[in-house]
């Protein structure tokens, strides 16, 4: 039986035809004759099974070699016989390609890959209609009345009773008095003030409220009329004659002899009757107090001492200190708050000092219009200076020409008015404009302004614009400083032409130093904040930037918590778009060609993105969630590559360990070709 002959593989041939039939036959070659018709074959170790053949003819017979083989090399017979690589002009064209060889079998299925992110929340749905309100139900019967609980025990307290209130009178906490027909108690330590009871609620504690005054009553029915009185007595004598001429005066009698000198100690002494005449230079009442006792205690031993008694306003009879001088020089004057029931104690222009108890208000200097006149005086204000005046309640006006019109404002300097409610206005001509909460300091660089008495023209004066407002007007800079030395705290320059105060600029300095910064050009802003500097751009404190503490870049807020309304985003959209930004590089017109910079331009980025609220800036969080979205595009690109080439390098892999079992293979035959020749 014939052997089958079959196509060894390129790479077998090669190998085999350079190891057995080299281009020339050496000295040590090993020869094999077979005898006529005839070849040569090689066996297994059993000397059974055929492992290479080659007969007379020069056929090759491998029965362990597939009959599929290669064909990217190829082996021919040279010209003297030799079997080895084919010259080019041998090979012949390439054949049809082969068909296609069936579909292997299906891998095993790949490992589960790891759970991907979450996704963004979804938009939340529109708000349901509200539905019908439902119909009101009907009122139920008012149910009867509970009966009457029975009377607690009576409490007790410790306190005591003082009468009706005086203000001359120091209570002690606890005490209990009566003012106006109702009941209060002092609830403060102690009562060094002698707070009006009605008027004073964090000193005393209203007890028992003083009731309406009840109907009066009917008149009641006239009484018999009385017993006839007895008869009276005799009228007076007549009228006495004119009185005679007076005669001459008698001549002056001698002086007597000086009486003994009285003892006058603790009496008050009274100045000689010449000094008390009213042509006097000498004082016209002069009192000196002379005692034993130390001198120089508030209400103990007083020069003077003025009360009065009687029927006040409140309809009760009271005795009341109002005037005391002590002997140490201290004044005392002592009112009744009222609302101003009563009127001022004079109106009208003149110069006085003037305390005002039924307001508790306070004047002093001069006037020349009706600045003081009652309707003109607030409840416990106060205005001193020339023209001043303080009309809301809890004013304050200091100065000339001031105004204090509001409730609890304050006006001090040269024709300022404070009219808005809590509002300040300092210096000369500054005018809160009747917004509440704002305080206008106003400088005197406006010259003309209400100078020398000249009366001021409205638009002169320096006004807030808006509530609750800090307004500052001070042509020569402001400094505020934060250390002994002047050399920390803020700093806003002046107009100046030279030296170290550049004008135009803004300098703040914190106390983490002592070492003062200043300007190096004008108009320049400087900040020296080494706990951090941050800014807000809404009430709430949910958006703005900070910089932290030695830090160098700002960092946006960006709690999620603090944003809505999100969308996913497209990283290949991104790049797509990405690609028609034109990045270049320019300089501001306002650093010149010397200083470059590198990004895109804001219409552009605008155009492609719309992002931001402007198509001329762009804000920096943007164009980094750009540049994170396309990295992510790109990895995403790279992960998909990176899994390509790892499948081809694995493909390779395993023809790479093919080859090198069929080069095993060829050397084991190599091997028993070595030792099958003779």
């Amino acid at each position: 039986m014939s052997s089958p002959r079959v196509h060894a593989s390129p790479l077998f041939l090669s190998l085999l035809a350079a190891a057995m039939w080299g281009p020339a036959a050496q000295a040590a070659d090993v020869t094999i004759r077979p005898a006529a018709g005839s070849g040569f074959a090689v066996k297994d170790a059993s000397g059974t099974q055929i492992r290479f053949r080659v007969d007379e003819g020069g056929a090759i017979a491998a029965p362990g070699i597939g009959a599929s083989p290669a064909v990217a090399n190829r082996v021919c017979y040279g010209a003297a016989g030799v079997l080895g690589p084919c010259q080019a002009s041998a090979v012949g064209a390439t054949g049809a390609t082969g068909p296609t060889g069936p579909t292997g079998p299906q891998g095993p299925a790949g490992a589960t890959g790891a759970a991907g992110g979450a996704g963004p929340q979804g938009l939340q749905g529109p708000v349901g209609a509200t539905g019908p309100a439902g119909a009101a139900g009907t009122t139920g019967t008012a149910g009867p009345a509970g009966a009457t609980g029975a009377p607690g025990a009576a409490g007790s307290f410790a306190g005591s009773y003082m009468g009706a209130w005086s203000a001359a009178t120091a209570y002690a906490s606890g005490t209990l008095v009566s003012q106006g027909g109702s009941t209060y108690l002092q609830v403060s330590a102690s009562d060094s003030i002698n707070a009006d009871p009605s008027v004073s609620p964090a000193v005393w504690a209203l007890v028992a409220q003083a009731g309406a005054a009840g109907a009066t009553g009917a008149t009641g029915a006239t009484g018999s009329a009385g017993v006839a009185g007895a008869a009276g007595a005799a009228g007076p004598a007549g009228a006495a004659g004119p009185a005679g001429a007076t005669g001459p005066a008698g001549a002056t009698g001698a002086t007597g002899a000086t009486g003994a000198t009285g003892d006058l100690t603790g009496a008050v002494q009274f100045a000689p009757a010449v000094q008390q005449a009213a042509t006097t230079s000498s004082a016209l009442v002069n009192l000196k107090l002379v005692g034993a006792a130390t001198l120089g205690s508030a209400g103990n031993t007083p020069l003077l001492s003025l009360s009065a008694s009687g029927l006040y306003l409140d309809g009760q009879n009271h005795d009341k200190e109002r005037v005391r001088v002590d002997n140490d020089g201290a004044i005392l004057s002592v009112g009744d708050f009222s609302n101003g029931m009563g009127g001022a104690p004079a109106e009208g222009p003149g110069t006085r000092f003037l305390w005002y108890p039924q307001k508790a208000s306070l004047r002093a200097g001069q006037i020349d219009g009706t600045q003081w006149d009652d309707a003109n005086i607030g409840m416990y204000s106060t205005a001193f200076g020339y023209n001043a005046r303080a009309s809301g309640d809890y004013g304050f006006a200091v100065g000339q020409g001031t105004v204090a019109s509001n409730g609890n404002s304050v006006a001090m300097g040269l024709y300022n008015v404070a009219s808005g409610f809590a509002s300040v206005a300092l210096g000369m001509g500054a005018h809160t404009n009747a917004r509440q909460g704002s305080f206008v300091f106003a400088d005197r660089s406006f010259s003309t302004f209400c100078d020398g008495g000249v009366s001021c023209s409205p638009e002169t004066y320096f006004r807030a614009g808006v509530n609750n407002s800090f307004n500052v007007r001070a042509a020569g800079g402001v400094n505020l400083y934060t250390n002994a030395a002047a050399t920390t705290g803020l700093r806003m320059s002046y107009l100046s032409t030279g030296g170290s105060n550049f004008y135009g600029s803004f300098v703040w300095t914190d106390r983490s130093s002592d070492t003062a910064i200043t300007p190096s050009g004008t108009n320049q802003a400087i900040f020296r904040s080494s706990g951090g500097f941050t800014i807000y751009t809404d009430a709430g404190l949910a958006a703005g930037v900070t910089v932290g503490a030695g830090g160098g870049s700002w960092s946006s807020v960006s709690d999620r918590n603090l944003k809505e309304n999100f969308a996913a985003v497209d990283g290949e959209d991104v790049l797509r778009r990405l690609r028609a930004v034109p990045v270049t590089t320019w300089n501001y017109k306002t650093e010149g060609l010397a200083v470059r910079h590198m990004g895109p331009m804001a219409q552009d980025f605008s155009a492609a993105f719309r992002l931001g609220d402007s198509d001329t800036k762009i804000a920096t969080i943007d164009p980094d969630g750009v540049a994170l979205a396309g990295v992510q595009a790109l990895d995403k690109r790279t992960v998909a590559q990176q899994q390509r080439i790892d499948a081809l390098q694995k493909d390779l892999q395993a023809k790479e360990e093919a080859l090198a079992a069929m080069a095993q293979r060829l050397q084991r035959l190599e091997k028993l070709l070595s030792q099958a020749r003779p």
